[in-house]
């Protein structure tokens, strides 16, 4: 997942990364950015530069795959700063990434499963509650994501999905224009069903 991030901010790193795109620096340190915001990327606004911190993170991510000490830190690093550089692209998925890193950075060494180790330490109650914390994070955002679903357009008419896609146009892909003029009952259906699922 790690590895699929750094891929996606890539692509767009010309226009959300670097001096020439849509958040030079100077309009984040100068005009906007609050106090405590800080990145390396700050250092040089030129795609070289962004480009070297993306390879820094991708080797990181494959560190954590083949167990290298230090990789979580490094990428829980390079989370924070990537999405520190651009704060208006940043989503609900980017915290919930950095507070994943976070706690994968407290499980100790050789309990992770990992492409060279497998789990080879038994758990004390520390680690147990290392392993604990992410599945709580993950539970308290599943709950409170069903939890908002009440309204009339979830419960009654079922036309929630059908509003989800029409204001998201900035971002709908062709799949998304696909269901959207897709047929009114297929929408329903797909409501009640995200509903059936999810709890």
């Amino acid at each position: 997942a790690i590895l699929l991030d750094v891929w996606e901010r890539y692509n767009d790193i010309d226009v959300l990364y670097t001096d020439y795109g849509i958040c030079p620096r100077s309009v984040l340190v100068h005009n906007r950015a609050p106090k405590y915001l800080y990145s390396i990327y700050f250092a040089n606004g030129y795609r070289f530069w962004s480009t070297l911190l993306c390879i820094v993170n991708g080797a990181a991510a494959i560190g954590m795959v083949v167990d290298v000490p230090g990789s979580t830190l490094v990428c829980w690093f390079m989370a924070i700063q990537i999405q520190m550089r651009n704060p208006y692209v940043a989503s609900g998925g980017d915290i919930v990434h950095r507070v994943m890193l976070f706690f994968l950075i407290l499980a100790p060494k050789g309990t992770l499963p990992s492409f060279y180790n497998r789990p080879r330490k038994k758990n004390n109650g520390l680690h147990s509650l290392t392993a604990l914390a992410p599945v709580c994070q993950l539970l308290i955002i599943y709950f409170c994501a069903h939890a908002h679903k009440t309204g009339y357009s979830w419960r009654m008419s079922g036309d929630a999905s059908r509003e989800a896609l029409e204001n998201i146009y900035y971002f709908r892909t062709r799949v998304g224009d696909l269901l959207l003029n897709s047929s009114i009952g297929f929408m329903r259906a797909s409501t009640f069903a995200v509903l059936k699922w999810q709890f």
